[in-house]
């Protein structure tokens, strides 16, 4: 882990270290699908105990939820748990119908429901317990897991996160691309790139 760099911090994006090389990825086998390789790296977490799902019912975390029900089914391992973090009195924030579908087509009972006021605020209690024993953390929201982590003690947690980015398009990978370099910008990407320029 290295220190955010001013432009990181102003637009909230980790770019990462690109003075030097990238780590290299772990050999798999040529023909491994993509839902292979995540049913492994599944069954891998199963096998360590209890084994916890960060999930909210959006497409990662449901993507990851039923990779491991699915790899548990197959090998004879404990189900996974899925974990949800709630928000009782915000509509928008509601994905219940959409949880409950997904719980109900993978079959499972174990559901742990975690509702919460105003702990989970960016200076709630949770965040700021975060904060003082770890400093300032990239995303700024991470501090939403630290719940989740602590019921997966000696066990595991499984998350989603990142999904996003390698479903799907950053909307900020044309920035990313300019900033470092491997793109030339355009007269409309000043906009974007100017606000994210701390002052």
């Amino acid at each position: 882990m290295t220190e955010l760099t001013s432009i990181e911090m102003a637009t909230g994006i980790a770019f990462g270290n690109t003075a030097g090389p990238a780590p290299e990825l772990p050999d798999a086998p040529p023909d491994e699908t993509p839902l292979a390789a995540l049913e492994r790296v599944c069954v891998a977490s199963l096998d360590r105990g209890c084994c916890f799902v960060s999930f909210s019912g959006g497409r990662d975390s449901s993507l990851v939820l039923a990779a491991a029900t699915r790899a548990a089914r197959r090998h004879g391992l404990p189900l996974p748990v899925p974990v949800t973090n709630r928000f009782p009195g915000i509509d928008h924030a509601d994905e219940t119908a959409w949880q409950e579908l997904v719980i109900a087509h993978l079959k499972l009972t174990d559901w742990v429901r975690l509702d919460w006021t105003d702990e989970l605020e960016v200076l709630g209690a949770v965040a700021t317990r975060a904060l003082l024993r770890h400093g300032v953390l990239w995303p700024f929201n991470a501090h939403f897991h630290s719940p989740l982590l602590e019921l997966a003690e000696g066990g595991c947690l499984l998350t989603g996160i990142g999904g996003d980015e390698v479903m799907g398009s950053s909307r900020w990978a044309r920035g990313v691309a300019v900033i470092t370099g491997s793109e030339l910008p355009r007269p409309r990407d000043l906009p974007r790139l100017g606000a994210s320029i701390p002052g």
